[in-house]
């Protein structure tokens, strides 16, 4: 059981049956040459292809200015018609996204964050009963085959003067002396997910494929 908040729980079994299957990892080359061009549309509609959302009408709408706390978000119809109906191929999303986000951010990011906004929209014309928990959703994104860029879709830095730290020990080791202060660890992660919970949710995602490859 993966532990999504601390009201909900959600097996990823039960998001594998709405979701019919676990997709394998996808293959990023041609999402990395879209992103080298700044190609931003192309990669939201190739990320929308994976998901199995081809028919489905998707635009980008690129923002500038606002909440860089809010990089990316997307306008989808309330109620969100049934998937695979025809109502759901006549309606429109729009994926919204800071034009500094998309211009700043490394490439694992604007994946991620694509891959999380288009998973919405799965949840969503699925019924499903996670559909507004962000947790499950960024799960939702990592079983469609963006598993490793949600999960590791973050930056991790020290603060604190490495050298200084280095200098101080090296002079008071003579006098029987180390003194070491270790910098502050700190990470930076996009989505909702913990490194903790992102491992586990990987863990988990491992075990279906191997009982999928089991039985076939």
């Amino acid at each position: 059981m993966f532990r999504v908040s601390h009201h909900i729980r959600v097996r990823p079994d039960d998001l594998n049956a709405s979701l019919g299957r676990v997709t394998p990892a996808i293959d990023q080359t041609i999402l990395e040459n879209q992103f080298e061009k700044d190609d931003f549309a192309g990669m939201l509609g190739w990320i929308k292809y994976s998901m199995r959302l081809s028919d489905l009408r998707v635009g980008l709408r690129i923002v500038n200015g606002g909440d860089p706390k809010i990089p990316m978000w997307v306008d989808i119809p309330n109620p969100m018609p049934a998937y695979g109906s025809s109502e759901f191929y006549r309606c429109k999303i729009v994926v919204n996204a800071r034009r500094g986000t998309l211009y700043s951010k490394p490439f694992e990011w604007i994946v991620a964050g694509f891959a999380h906004e288009l998973a919405h929209v799965v949840l969503k014309s699925l019924n499903s009963k996670h559909q507004d928990d962000e947790k499950a959703v960024d799960l939702a994104a990592m079983m469609l085959g963006y598993r490793y860029f949600v999960a590791y879709a973050q930056h991790t830095w020290f603060s604190g003067n490495i050298f200084i730290s280095l200098l101080i020990s090296v002079i008071s080791l003579p006098f029987g002396v180390l003194a070491f202060k270790s910098p502050a660890r700190h990470v930076l992660r996009l989505g909702y997910l913990s490194e903790s919970e992102a491992a586990d949710a990987l863990w988990y995602i491992q075990q279906i494929e191997k009982r999928s490859a089991s039985t076939t």
